[in-house]
């Protein structure tokens, strides 16, 4: 069978191989596409930072337990080829119904006003009496909202209690603090008087005075009496308050806003004109991205959201989970003595991952039509047309079904017994929960951030990408250099900075060079820790803890993060709970070191040969910048190195 294998040489193709590099392209071409911007897709859809956390945070638990299952159900009855085309067929299937999940209105602030409307302008005319109005009353007038973003944006506190609506109960309102200025507010409006109804209404670019033509959107009142628009960035309209308009009159005061910039029909319109003086009552609905005060939430399309997004979500990870581990066994099948090939294979899932994240983030901003929002309906197509490319190349792989997949359970547990691999596996178990944090809410930080724009998750990713493989091509001169425990040492720094740094942004665009730190925190890291676990195992054991350390980094700890950090985020917010992580990292760093030399410095076990076959394998020389890292990985490693944000 050895001798019908074709020869590869340098500039020759093995055809055998090509499907296996198809595999790997398209499988994590199909990650990248989604996979990293799924939470930002969660909050626009209307999901909370603690709600995203949890769901984000069970899945990879969801894989840790469900992977093994797989790799049992094809090791039972030798169908590992049948078992990953259902897997990635299903997995696309099942996010793209995630498109369909209905969007939760997160709640909005019931604001009362008057909009004047004539040949040269609209504005928004408020009037109210100084003596008696109640400016905290649900639902606001304008002049109220007006002033409550305003105090929220030189960032003064409030103190607001809670306050019942007109049925007398405040079970459906949230009392809340924040109440941000970049919101947006629909308009629900008709005729104050009835005497106007013949009035036309023109949403125009003309910026003079309107004759009696409207060169862009008429609209007839007389037939269409609910007048319903959008202003999109009402900061902007508080700003343009005509100072000069205001009016007193003993204690009611009138002041005018000058409106412009409305959406109408989802299209943009510079201003809003009428043929006749029109005086309109209108109601708005004013949502920002955060809660607010005196906000009304419709918790039954909540519940639905968070319901169905978590159960197809669910069904997407369990068939997801196995995918690449399944395709790393078939690959080592038909690798067979030239294992060491296994970086020139995975490379081509490198070069999937980081062109698509790119195009994915590119699309998401080209086809939006809100810039404040991305557009994933191409993204979720992508994702789905790819693991069906995926499931198309894995029938033509030509391996056998005489695989092993799954794990024993009884030779995991034993290495708990050993001082060493707890603390150490501990290690890795933290570096998975900032694995997760990064993850789950670095792109939510950064959507919050001035100079946001779609491209920058892509741009991040492309950067990740581009910084690591050079680091795992050297991955094995610098752990020779500085030791395995030095580069760990390094990876608690290179963190620690890496979140202060997060906390100091002032601008989304200053992150790019942050991410640079990711060479460190993920490929140094990865390559240290996979071959210092190696150095540390008990004689016979190094397999399992290689996937133990995977299990830990990208399920257990993955997990953990997203969990915690969803549960913190609301009381300290994103920048205090970064530094949180920077600060604990220093101290663990410090507590590690400590160990080391007091309690760990000698091993219970002969380790010589392992140690000195672990720091020179990385120096052998591949035509792949993935290989010389990658050759530190074990089978079972490798099975668990499906990281969407880092391969």
């Amino acid at each position: 069978m050895e001798e019908e294998k074709p020869k590869a040489s340098r500039w020759s193709v093995n055809r055998e191989l090509l499907p296996v590099k198809a595999f790997f392209f398209f499988s994590l071409a199909a990650v990248g596409v989604l996979l990293p911007f799924i939470s930002l897709y969660m909050k626009q859809i209307g999901l909370t930072a603690s709600e995203t956390g949890l769901i984000y945070g069970v899945m990879p638990f969801i894989g840790f337990f469900t992977r093994p299952i797989f790799g049992y159900i094809s090791d039972r009855w030798k169908k590992h080829k049948l078992t990953l085309i259902i897997c990635c067929i299903l997995t696309g299937i099942f996010y793209l119904i995630l498109k369909f999940v209905p969007h939760s209105q997160s709640g909005h602030v019931n604001v009362k006003t008057n909009i004047h409307c004539n040949q040269f302008s609209s504005y928004i005319r408020d009037c109210y009496h100084v003596n008696y109005s109640k400016p905290h009353t649900c639902p606001l007038n304008f002049n109220a909202y007006a002033n409550l973003s305003k105090t929220i944006v030189k960032g003064a506190s409030l103190n607001i209690v809670p306050l019942k609506n007109d049925s007398g109960t405040t079970d459906s309102y949230s009392y809340d603090t924040y109440l941000y200025a970049d919101s947006s507010c629909s308009f629900s409006c008709h005729h104050k008087e009835k005497q106007n109804e013949k009035t036309k209404v023109c949403f125009t670019d003309q910026v003079n005075t309107l004759d009696k033509h409207c060169y862009n959107t008429p609209v007839d009142l007389e037939k269409d009496p609910d007048l319903e628009f959008i202003l999109k960035n009402i900061s902007n309209i508080i700003e343009r308050e005509v100072v000069q308009d205001q009016q007193r009159v003993g204690d009611l005061v009138c002041r005018d806003f000058d409106v412009k910039s409305v959406m109408f029909r989802e299209k943009t319109y510079w201003q809003m004109m009428c043929d006749q003086d029109t005086e309109l009552t209108c109601s708005l609905k004013c949502s920002g991205a955060n809660v607010k005060t005196c906000e009304e939430k419709e918790w039954q399309d909540v519940g639905k959201t968070v319901v169905f997004f978590f159960i197809f979500f669910l069904f997407g990870n369990v068939f997801f989970a196995p995918i690449l581990s399944l395709g790393d066994a078939m690959t080592y099948d038909i690798l067979g003595e030239k294992r060491n090939q296994y970086g020139k294979q995975r490379l081509w899932g490198t070069v999937g991952f980081a062109s698509f994240a790119i195009t994915s983030t590119f699309l998401m901003e080209f086809l939006s039509n809100d810039p404040a929002t991305a557009d994933f309906t191409v993204s979720f197509i992508l994702f789905l047309v790819l693991f069906l490319l995926t499931a198309v190349t894995v029938c033509k792989i030509s391996s056998s079904e005489d695989l092993h997949c799954s794990s024993n359970l009884r030779d995991m547990c034993k290495l708990f017994r050993y001082g060493k691999v707890v603390v150490f596996l501990s290690v890795v178990l933290y570096f998975g929960l900032l694995t997760g944090v990064i993850e789950t809410f670095l792109y939510w930080y950064l959507s919050g951030l001035s100079g946001y724009i779609t491209i920058i998750p892509g741009l991040c990713l492309l950067v990740s990408c581009s910084v690591e493989t050079p680091v795992l091509f050297l991955s094995g001169y610098i752990i020779k250099k500085i030791s395995h425990l030095w580069c760990l040492y390094l990876v608690f720094v290179a963190y620690a900075l890496r979140f202060f740094f997060y906390s100091l942004l002032p601008n989304a665009w200053f992150v790019l060079p942050i991410e640079i730190l990711h060479s460190i925190t993920f490929g140094l890291m990865w390559a240290a820790a996979t071959s210092y676990g190696s150095i540390i195992s008990p004689p016979g054991m190094s397999a399992t803890i290689q996937g133990i350390i995977g299990g830990l980094h990208f399920g257990f700890g993955k997990g953990i993060g997203s969990i915690i950090t969803g549960l913190i985020l609301e009381p300290l917010g994103f920048v205090w709970t970064f530094r949180l992580y920077s600060f604990i990292s220093i101290g663990l760093l410090v507590l590690y070191f400590i160990v080391n030399q007091l309690y760990l410095k000698q091993s219970s076990f002969n380790q010589e040969k392992d140690h000195q076959e672990n720091t020179e394998e990385p120096t052998v020389s591949t035509d792949s910048t993935l290989e010389a890292g990658q050759s530190l990985l074990s089978d079972q490693e490798k099975s668990q190195a499906d990281h969407p944000t880092s391969q």
